[in-house]
């Protein structure tokens, strides 16, 4: 286990202590525990994002032909 020190507006900071003590009430790691869960949730939300990326990909019908591009600003269109 590591230990991490970061700084946080008092805003960030109060809402991490409502979210622990609303998730784990007053115990000793509901911070950590927070974090924890915020970091998982995150990559969890990541990992769905790059799912429903390569389905889309997958189901795209539409074939991108290099012919048809004649410079790299019609990429962006």
């Amino acid at each position: 286990m590591g230990v991490i020190t970061i700084s946080l507006s008092k805003d960030s900071e109060k809402l991490l202590r409502e979210s622990a003590k609303l998730h784990y009430g007053n115990k000793k790691d509901a911070i950590s525990k927070t974090i924890v869960k915020a970091l998982n949730n995150l990559e969890n939300s990541r990992d769905d994002l790059k799912i429903n990326l390569i389905e889309k990909l997958k189901n795209n019908n539409q074939k991108l032909k290099l012919s048809q591009i004649k410079n790299r600003n019609e990429y962006y269109k």
